[in-house]
């Protein structure tokens, strides 16, 4: 056996998992009688050690002394000071094998002299190891080592001529030696020993003891070579057990699954090949041919721009056939001959490619038919199938380690290793586009030539139309071809084509092509054609024969110029010259561009190559940068995307925090469904406004880093950024307070003072998460948007603006204006505002409004309470001199100071209003104190109409307190107005009242009895119906079916009278 060649990509975890120390410390010993390893579910899931990575520097800095205890002080000491224990417990013997007990080899052989390997040159594990065959796992262990041995028995000589063995079990073994190559492990009398093996991706350190189990006839289940003295088969196996007893086997008859002993002492990656029943007679019938041998590799040969001819080979040409769907022209196996030579060379494969359920059945005519056969490259066989992508979950508790190997190149990771390649085209898209251009090339060279000219343009048309198209097909390919081509040169050339170019390429596709010229015809149009005037019927005649003249004279034009020899042609095919210069500076790259525009323009083309385009993804990343805050709630991401046309959309978040997203729709203010907290994909059409993306997180603690939006599309388009990069230069407005109840049950209420276009994100946030909380923007008392949430409120994005219309396209029912410059209302679909929302606002004034509703009032804690504030009794002169200044003005400044640091044990309140940093001059967020200075200002009117009126209440009040503060007096506080009323008295449960309750509930049940037998019985009696109406169906199907026998006896005795007749007739 040899390494595989298969190429394989290989991910591990168990690496990260593994620790310098030896496993676990955790004691858990094995029955003595070995148990079953189907047991495994509790016991080896509770305990599955990581052995840790080997290591030749640990490996000569071992104690071997068992006194002196192990390195990692994980070993346990048995009674017996003298002897090392192994400190993973007992191993675990497999089911079939009875361990009576257990011994040191120094017990069980007094008088023998132990060693680990004796005799180097043979291996015999069978003579004596009879015993143990019973055991599949034995057997395996058994078998494989002697696999190893046999495929590394080749020996191989070095420099000084010297045969070495590549390969030697006993050298997996470690006992009073270095990590030599040439070490040669020595009996321990203290019992420890190492073993190196592999597994979980990498090599281990196996620790094991010598202890040795035996039957009840001192029989020893381990395998052993014909001297028993020589123990590297107990301990390399003991060692291989351990590995072994980590796989969990499902089914109870077997010991062992996909467990590979050959993998754990060698690395190599075994291939299964199960061996299928087979009769041990031959049969007579000559074996099928395998499929190896309808693709076979052609001969060498030049490789030239021509098609070539083959002698040999009959049917369609190799170029334009699709040999993925042509099941009619294999030839069946089963009649096909195959020679003596050829059939011992595919002995193999015949055994796992004939199976005759993959053999297509072909009538006896068709036998005598001559086959048709399709020949192509081995090299190019695979890139007649579609890719594949296939995700791989793993789950597991301690460690992981994937191989995946394939005869076919493939590539394995994560999203950001795989997505990439499933923007590329595919193979069988790439050797399409190639074959189109080659193809179209060939007739741009040949074009003035009259030798050449027929046999390319005879070639590009086989190429874009295949042979087993339609007519109508055939049409629609070469139109969408000739379309394509313009779409090429035009990109290609970076500007639209001239007139000479394009009547270039029409000469070159003999197909009119509709022209889309810079310049703007600026000539006077009559009056009498504006207005939206119907045509004449006169007038519509007289453009029609306007039309076919003009298009008459253009096809003979292309006819001419198509024409080798003429001036024209010239002409054209020096212009098709220069303009296919700039496409051969990047073949590839515009052969893919080609024939993506031929699917763009018809997505109906019968290529074999149409079946990837679902595999194909388009994705791009937009990534904002994330400074590191303490802040609980902070806006990451929000953008506006257009879509150019309808698409399958997936938002995917790469965070190294939780975040949400959410999608608005801009005409509509409609959320697109969430699932959970994420996006799920979802067909968006194109609009107006587009669609908002906005992310956000909750987390307490944020670290530095970046967030990165991905947007995967299914197809070419994708959704367009309404600016060139996205921002993250936000501001937030953070207000802090305390809530206090009152009878609206408004938490708070803040305007918005509007000094240009704008966008705002608003977040609210409550200190209880139980709470229902209402957030609304209001305009003069009206609504025009509000969410809901429990705990906190966000609105994603509402867009202001000043002035009237600035800002394109939204919600008429909101009070928004709808611009005429296309999606955004600015140029090129791109607004300066971004919006999201607009609204024109009459006044430069908005309220923020944050109430609690009725049914969760219950759940706001107390609120905090607030101290009255007794005010100072002034002197006579500080008085007069309070009396003497002027009356203040109304005061407008924002809301009073608050302490950033709230008693979060208290009820509060934090609301948010983010903007972008270019728009925090154009919007100011304050309470709104429009009705306490509405308040003041009364005062002040009062004030000013009456002087004194203020100071004179003051003193009313003073004298109020007063006398209810006087000593000797008790005020007593009237409570009738304060107590609540029900409708009815109450009354205390008695007897009676309980007898009524208990009647009712009676009647409940009895009414709900006689429900259900009325429901039961409705349903018999239907169950019934259904009975009878199958019954009468059968018995219809009966009568229907001796009828029909009836009138065939009739046509078979019709026909034999017939016959009889037509035979007495003839002479």
């Amino acid at each position: 056996m040899s390494k595989s060649t298969l190429k394989k990509k290989e991910s591990s975890s168990s690496r990260d998992l593994s620790s310098k120390s030896q496993s676990p410390a955790k004691e858990v010993s094995s029955p003595g009688s070995g148990g079953s390893r189907n047991l495994s579910g509790d016991l080896w899931k509770n305990w599955a050690p990581i052995w840790p990575e080997w290591s030749e520097t640990e490996v000569n800095a071992e104690k071997w002394d068992s006194a002196k205890g192990a390195k990692d002080s994980k070993a346990r000491k048995s009674p017996l000071a003298q002897f090392f224990d192994d400190p993973d417990g007992k191993v675990k013997m497999p089911a079939s094998l009875n361990v009576h007990t257990w011994k040191r080899p120094s017990e069980h052989m007094a008088n023998t002299v132990l060693v680990v390997v004796e005799n180097d040159s043979t291996l015999d594990l069978m003579s004596a190891n009879e015993h143990l065959l019973c055991s599949e796992l034995v057997r395996r262990i058994i078998s494989e080592i002697y696999i190893v041995w046999r495929a590394c028995d080749n020996q191989s000589v070095d420099e000084n001529g010297i045969c070495e063995k590549v390969w030697r079990p006993w050298d997996h073994i470690y006992s009073l030696c270095k990590a030599t190559k040439d070490h040669v492990p020595l009996y321990n009398n203290f019992g420890k020993y190492l073993v190196r093996l592999f597994w979980m991706g990498c090599w281990r350190k196996i620790t094991v003891d010598d202890l040795l189990p035996f039957d009840e006839q001192n029989n020893m289940q381990l395998p052993a070579t014909i001297n028993q003295s020589e123990l590297w088969p107990m301990l390399l196996t003991k060692a291989l057990l351990k590995l072994a007893n980590t796989e969990v086997v499902r089914d109870s008859s077997r010991e062992l699954e996909e467990f590979s002993i050959v993998h754990c002492l060698t690395g190599w990656i075994p291939e299964h090949i199960p061996l299928k029943d087979c009769p041990l007679v031959a049969d007579s019938k000559k074996p099928p041919a395998p499929y190896s041998k309808l693709i076979r590799t052609s001969s060498e040969s030049t490789i030239t721009d021509e098609p070539k001819k083959s002698e040999e080979i009959e049917g369609y040409d190799p170029v334009c056939h699709d040999v993925t769907n042509d099941q009619h022209n294999l030839p069946d196996a089963k009649d096909i001959e195959v020679s003596t030579e050829e059939q011992k060379e595919d002995d193999g494969d015949a055994n796992v490619l004939s199976d005759p359920d993959l053999v297509p059945e072909t009538d006896t005519m068709s036998v005598q038919e001559k086959l048709q056969e399709t020949w192509i490259h081995a090299q190019d066989f695979s890139k007649c199938f579609q890719r594949h992508v296939l995700r791989i979950n793993t789950r597991v508790q301690f460690g992981l380690h994937v191989q995946l190997y394939s005869n076919t190149e493939f590539v394995f990771g994560d999203e950001e290793a795989v997505m990439p390649h499933l923007e590329k085209e595919s193979l069988q898209f790439c050797e399409k586009a190639l074959s189109i251009l080659r193809a179209l090339g060939e007739t741009v060279k040949s074009f003035s030539n009259p030798e050449k000219l027929p046999s390319a343009l005879r070639t590009l048309e086989e190429v874009v139309c295949p042979r087993s198209l339609s007519k109508p097909a055939v049409g629609e390919h070469w139109k969408a071809f000739s379309h394509a081509v313009y779409q090429m040169f035009c990109q290609v050339l970076e500007r639209t084509l001239t007139s000479d170019e394009l009547f270039a390429v029409q000469g070159l596709t003999r197909e009119l092509i509709t022209h889309v010229s810079d310049t703007k015809y600026t000539a006077d149009v009559p009056d009498s054609w504006t207005g939206g005037r119907q045509a004449t019927e006169r007038e519509t005649h007289a453009a029609t024969i306007l039309q076919a003249g003009w298009k008459g004279y253009l096809v003979r034009k292309l006819l001419t110029a198509a024409r080798p020899g003429s001036k024209q042609n010239r002409s054209v095919a020096k212009t098709l010259l220069k303009m296919w210069t700039s496409v051969e500076s990047n073949t590839e790259k515009h052969a893919l561009s080609l024939l993506r525009f031929m699917f763009t323009n018809n997505k109906h083309l019968k290529y074999p190559c149409g079946g990837d385009e679902w595999t194909k993804i388009t994705f791009t990343d937009y990534s904002v940068p994330v400074h590191e805050t303490t802040s609980s709630w902070i806006l990451l991401f929000r953008e506006v995307f257009y879509i150019p046309k309808a698409m399958l959309l997936v938002p995917r978040i790469c965070s190294p925090f939780l975040c949400q997203l959410h999608v608005t729709n801009n005409d509509t203010w409609e959320e697109v469904p969430k699932f959970f907290n994420s996006v799920p994909p979802f067909t968006y059409t194109p609009n107006k406004a587009g669609y908002t993306f906005v992310a956000y997180t909750e987390e307490t603690a944020v670290v530095g880093g970046t967030w990165r939006l991905r947007l995967i599309s299914s197809g070419q388009h994708l959704a367009k950024l309404a600016r060139q990069e996205p921002a993250s230069n936000f501001v937030v407005k953070e207000f802090k307070d305390y809530y206090l109840p009152n009878k609206k049950n408004v938490i708070c209420r803040h305007a918005l003072s509007i000094l240009g276009d704008v966008c705002i994100t608003v977040q609210f946030q409550a200190s209880k998460e139980q709470v229902c909380i209402k957030l609304s923007i209001l305009d003069n008392e009206k609504e025009l948007i509000s969410k809901t949430g429990q705990g906190h409120v966000v609105i994603p994005v509402y867009c202001l603006s000043a002035n009237e219309g600035s800002c394109g396209g939204a919600i008429e029912k909101a009070g928004v204006g709808q611009s005429q410059d296309g999606p955004g209302g600015g140029q090129n679909g791109v607004s300066d505002c971004q919006p999201a929302q607009t609204v024109s606002i009459k006044s430069y004034r908005l309220i923020l409004l944050i109430a609690v509703t009725d049914d969760f009032k219950h759940l706001i804690e107390e609120p905090p309470v607030v101290q009255p504030v007794t005010p100072k009794k002034q002197s006579r002169a500080a008085k007069a001199k309070e009396k003497d200044k002027p009356a203040p003005k109304a005061d407008s400044r924002t809301e009073p100071t608050i302490e950033q640091a709230l008693d979060e044990s208290k009820p509060h309140w934090i609301l948010r209003v983010v903007t972008e940093k270019p728009d925090l001059e154009r919007i100011e967020v304050k309470k709104d104190t429009e009705r306490l200075e509405q308040i003041k200002a009364m005062k002040l009117a009062w004030e000013a109409a009456e002087p004194g009126r203020a100071v004179k209440a003051f003193h009313t009040r003073e004298q109020y307190l007063k006398k209810l503060s006087m000593p000797g007096k008790v005020q007593t506080l009237e409570l009738e107005p304060f107590i609540r009323r029900t409708d009815r008295p109450e009354r205390l449960k008695d007897a009676v009242m309980e007898e009524e309750q208990q009647r009712e509930r009676l009647e409940k049940i009895q009414s709900f009895r006689l429900y259900r037998e009325t429901v039961v019985e409705r349903r018999r009696q239907e169950q019934e119906q259904t009975r009878e109406l199958i019954k009468e169906q059968r018995q219809l199907f009966d009568r229907i079916q001796e009828v029909k026998a009836e009138m065939i006896r009739s046509f078979e005795q019709n026909g034999k009278l017939l016959r009889a007749w037509i035979c007495g007739v003839q002479p």
